[in-house]
């Protein structure tokens, strides 16, 4: 069927009508069940299948207006009938030759004397300084595009979720959202003199809708820059700076992007003669000194020059001013529609064509210093002299350097300004401070700038290269559920390496939103592995940042030889790489977990770890650094293995007398308690310890706590809250891990709510030590059910109500019956029913110790 078919089979059948009229009665009857309604209405045109649906088929007709004492108003009404009318309104047929009412006015109002000024050029061109000095000197206000959608994501509005998506997916803001929260601003920053806009039009489309609903621009500013000299700056700062955005790739994405969408727009300006092309590979003050001068010689902004010359007479140069009868503001604005007079126009003031004229040539002589500076000499005094322009210090508020991704140019700007601005062509981006006078700020020539940066660069380069080559790298790799993590935690512990857990980076980098984030982020959601530049470079800047002499344990890392080449570029070789051998079978029992995985998935994601990581171990091992422990024993006899690998207060073996093997503290008794929801477990785990001196570990405790701490894991579990998101089992093993070594208590503990899923218990079994027993509090739905609704009565708790009662139970039953089930079989469940009283209870639970303890 061609699409004109269905076309044609939707109209005949009028489908489109029926989908009106069911979505109408939808919202205008809002029914509790919107299955059955619209079963009703289907139901109601069944048998006459030709009716003639309407969009109001299924509402309610609305009763008739009764007129005076029962009487409707059926009839026409009659303009005669003024009786019908309120006393404050005028007679209908008296109204009929009044002037219509004025039309709707537009959201933003349309004056031709407002300027609008579009300034463009290629990301990091400078635009930012620039639209600055304009607004400065002709008193228009100043507007980026990059800033107000910036604020519209801050506030969360609706504009701002659109255009955060938009971002995100590395698309263009649509149109009609730019054009709406411009005209907002620029309402609400009204200024008749006109607006300097920058970063804008971005596209055709929306210089077309600007110039229906707002006005036509006075002239478009395209800031010019050598090719080879913005490619120079941009290597140069790739090497120099670790923004993601700075790579290869986004800078042709982005430039890409600018001569697709951008250049189409100077092009349009440019066949309506409205483009001035200003060179800006020289100092800011020349550049903005010569747009200046283009403002002035504009004949459409003669009311914005008539004001800065304004602006700019000084009451004391003008009292010594041969042309103070001849510059008034009268005389200023004595023609008509605000022009110059004729005699003050800028190609009268000194004789001269001011199409090509320097900024001498622009001004009256006795306001060259007001106008082109402010150090208060004239340039003619300045150029006698030799000497360069007098630079006045700026502001005190501290500055920190914007420049845009693809040019590299610099401009100082407030450090307010300079917050870290979302990812997007239009928005300049933050760099680092050597790079803050390749735009100008100091007047000194670039070449200058340049040859003292690279100096600089290179003496931070060599630093770096020291530290990295210094330091001592261990890598320890393995399949899932080898025990990396664990054995990485008890290396560390002992030996005072820190320790980089790939996975943990990854995730926290994504966490931290940071633009390495975003992009990790965006391959996860596209099923693509992390970049190895990203991860690796992550990694370099901790190294770094955080000098260790003892060394750096990487775990989970390297997984395929491109990220071992990547590594021993970038940072340095390693000198010890812990490979944690363990067969599939194991593996595949450590992972098992019936409601997420099944062996044949799982023995697929060993064969992808397979292929990728023997390619590792060879080059390892022909660089003799590789060590092949065998992961199949306890976590205490890897850990063994793994210190007389390191040769640092060796350990002798296992298997060599059994008061070594007494050395090692391990923990006995440890017992799991599972049960759903009200079934009574936490009151029977206060009996346990109080009758067997077990020590008692409730995950939600140890959570509150870690938080409480203020430690590193605690901030990462609170922002993992804040968002809703759950905790990764890891970090609860480890949580679970160091409290029982911690406590070291020799008659027991009791896990209560865990494992929640079989998966965790096979790992803690793994990585931990292996449970004595799992007791499992069973009780029917009805009865945990009618003990929850009990407690809601006086609890308050919002989760307590029937419906999400059943599905709490529901889950608990899905992720807890194959841990159950596997324990059964083991032989290590001890299984009390929890439908009796608390005394009841506990009394089958001691009998239930005593048998199996």
């Amino acid at each position: 069927m061609t699409s004109e078919d269905a076309k044609k089979y939707l109209q005949s059948k009028k489908i489109p009508q029926l989908f009106e009229s069911l979505l109408a009665g939808l919202m205008y009857n809002r029914p509790t069940n919107h299955v059955d309604f619209l079963s009703d209405c289907l139901e109601k045109i069944k048998d006459d299948r030709e009716k003639d649906l309407q969009w109001s088929s299924f509402l309610k007709p609305l009763p008739n207006i009764e007129r005076g004492k029962g009487g409707n108003l059926s009839e026409p009404f009659n303009g005669n009938d003024a009786d019908l009318m309120f006393e404050t309104e005028a007679p209908y047929l008296d109204m009929k030759g009044k002037e219509p009412l004025p039309p709707i006015s537009k959201s933003f109002p349309k004056t031709k004397d407002t300027t609008y000024i579009f300034v463009q050029g290629g990301p990091g061109s400078g635009k930012r300084e620039v639209c600055k000095g304009i607004e400065d000197r002709f008193g228009l206000t100043y507007l980026s595009i990059g800033d107000i959608m910036r604020e519209e994501v801050e506030k969360k509005s609706e504009a701002g979720i659109i255009i955060k998506e938009a971002m995100k997916n590395g698309l263009l803001v649509p149109q009609y959202v730019v054009i709406e929260i411009l005209e907002d601003v620029m309402l609400k920053l009204y200024n008749d003199q006109g607006y300097v806009i920058e970063g804008f039009p971005r596209d055709l489309s929306q210089a077309k809708q600007f110039e229906l609903e707002v006005g036509e621009c006075a002239f478009l500013i395209d800031l010019k820059s050598d090719p080879e000299r913005m490619q120079r700056r941009l290597e140069r700062r790739v090497k120099f700076n670790d923004r993601l955005d700075d790579s290869v790739d986004n800078i042709k994405r982005k430039l890409d992007l600018y001569d697709q969408f951008t250049v189409p727009v100077i092009n349009y300006y440019n066949s309506l003669g409205k483009v001035r092309q200003v060179d800006v590979d020289r100092d800011i003050d020349d550049v903005i000194e010569d747009i200046a001068n283009i403002v002035m010689a504009e004949p459409t902004c003669a009311a914005i020059a008539a004001t800065a010359l304004i602006n700019s007479l000084d009451t004391n140069v003008m009292e010594d001013s041969p042309h103070e009868a001849a510059v008034t503001e009268d005389k200023i604005l004595s023609e008509p529609d605000g022009k110059l007079s004729p005699d003050l126009q800028p190609s009268n003031l000194n004789g001269h064509d001011t199409t090509m004229a320097s900024a001498e040539e622009m001004v009256i002589p006795e306001q060259r210093d007001l106008i082109g500076g402010d150090t208060g000499r004239s340039l003619d005094e300045i150029m006698a002299e030799g000497a360069e322009p007098k630079i006045e210090p700026s502001a005190p508020e501290e500055t920190t350097l914007v420049a845009n991704s693809v040019t590299g140019d610099n401009m100082e700007t407030s450090q307010e300004e300079a917050k870290e601005m979302i990812s997007n062509e239009v928005m300049e981006e933050e760099i680092v401070a050597a790079e803050s006078n390749v735009q100008g700020g100091e007047g000194r020539p670039l070449e200058e700038v340049v040859a003292e940066q690279e100096a600089n660069e290179q003496t931070s380069m060599e630093r770096e290269k020291e530290i990295l080559e210094s330091a001592k790298i261990i890598f320890i790799i393995g399949g899932p559920a080898s025990g990396k993590r664990t054995q990485a935690t008890r290396i560390v512990e002992k030996y005072g390496y820190t320790h980089l857990s790939y996975g943990d980076l990854l995730r926290a980098e994504i966490e931290q939103q940071s633009e390495r984030g975003r992009l990790l982020k965006q391959s996860a959601e596209q099923g693509q592995s992390a970049s190895d530049d990203i991860m690796v470079d992550v990694m370099r800047d901790i190294i770094l940042q955080n000098q260790n002499p003892n060394g750096y344990l990487i775990s989970g890392f390297p997984s395929r030889l491109s990220q071992s080449a990547k590594f021993e570029s970038d940072i340095a070789s390693c000198q010890i790489v812990f490979y944690l051998d363990c067969s599939d079978d194991t593996m595949i029992e450590r992972l098992a977990s019936s409601n997420d995985a099944n062996d044949e998935a799982l023995k697929i994601r060993l064969g992808t770890f397979r292929d990728s990581i023997e390619a590792v171990t060879d080059y390892y091992q022909d660089k003799e650094v590789l060590n092949k422990i065998s992961a199949e024993g306890s976590p205490d006899e890897v850990f063994t293995e793994i210190c007389n690998s390191l040769n640092a207060e060796p350990v002798k073996e296992v298997e060599e007398t059994k008061e070594t093997q007494e050395d090692v503290w391990k923990p006995n008794n440890v017992i799991f308690v599972i049960g759903g929801p009200g079934c009574g477990k936490g009151t029977q785990c206060k009996n346990i310890v109080e009758k067997y001196g077990f020590a008692h570990l409730s995950i939600g405790d140890l959570l509150r706590a870690e938080v409480k701490s203020g430690s590193k894991r605690g901030e990462q579990l609170t922002q993992l809250m804040e968002k809703g998101e759950l905790v990764s089992d890891d970090i609860v093993l480890e949580l679970l891990r160091d409290a029982i070594f911690s406590i070291k208590n020799e008659n027991g503990y009791i896990i209560d709510g865990y494992p929640r899923q079989l998966s965790q218990g096979i790992q803690f079994d793994s990585d931990v030590t292996e449970c004595r027993a799992m007791l499992y509090f069973e009780c029917s739905d009805d009865t945990m059910i009618s003990r929850l609704l009990e407690r809601a009565k006086t609890s308050g708790r919002v989760d307590d109500n029937e419906e999400t009662i059943k599905l709490r139970l529901k889950t608990f039953h899905e992720l807890t019956q194959p841990a159950v089930e596997h324990y059964r079989d083991s032989g290590k469940l001890m299984t009390v029913s929890a439908e009796g009283t608390p005394d009841e209870v506990f009394v089958e639970v001691c009998q239930a110790f005593d048998n199996h303890l």
